[in-house]
């Protein structure tokens, strides 16, 4: 004989469940593998839990500045996307960047694989140079990024689920 109480999930949200939340941040991160390099700008980032596991999607615009302390500092406008998440934790992402200093410049294209922990990035990248392969103080194709979001505005928030009630209004105002 089972009883129903048996198979119930009594103070878990069903499977079905889901929050997100959409927000506007603050994209700060360091970076290094040969120079050390800074990172800030903005994010819009999409923070999604559904059955109690947690994924990111978010894209930011941002500057990086590295720095070299034995010849030019560079500078770089930075376009980047990832998402993250799931049970491993994982985080897989892409970034653009247009390095510029007073002598040349080198577009650069990194994908990027790591850890997360909700709103904090640990990643590894790895450069490609489309143009400028000798541009220093990005002459190494590795690097290490930690980086953080900061939320400035919550833009939006959504719960979904079977165990939610939901409230539909008629067309005509009648509920």
């Amino acid at each position: 004989f089972a009883s129903p109480a048996l198979f119930s999930q009594t103070g878990q949200p069903s499977k079905n469940y889901q929050t997100t939340k959409t927000t506007l941040a603050a994209h700060v991160g360091y970076q290094y593998y040969a120079f050390h390099g800074l990172e800030l700008g903005f994010a819009h980032a999409r923070y999604s839990k559904q059955g109690g596991v947690s994924y990111v999607r978010a894209y930011a615009l941002a500057a990086e500045l590295i720095l070299n302390p034995d010849s030019v500092n560079a500078f770089a406008p930075k376009a980047s996307f990832w998402v993250t998440g799931g049970s491993y934790l994982v985080s897989m992402g892409a970034s653009a960047s247009y390095y510029i200093n007073k002598n040349s410049a080198s577009l650069r294209i990194r994908p990027e694989l790591g850890f997360v922990l909700k709103r904090f990035r640990l990643v590894y990248g790895y450069n490609f140079a489309l143009t400028g392969n000798d541009f220093v103080p990005v002459n190494t194709p590795h690097i290490v990024t930690f980086s953080v979001l900061i939320d400035i505005k919550v833009l939006n928030r959504n719960q979904l689920g079977t165990d939610k009630g939901r409230k539909w209004k008629r067309k005509d105002g009648a509920k």
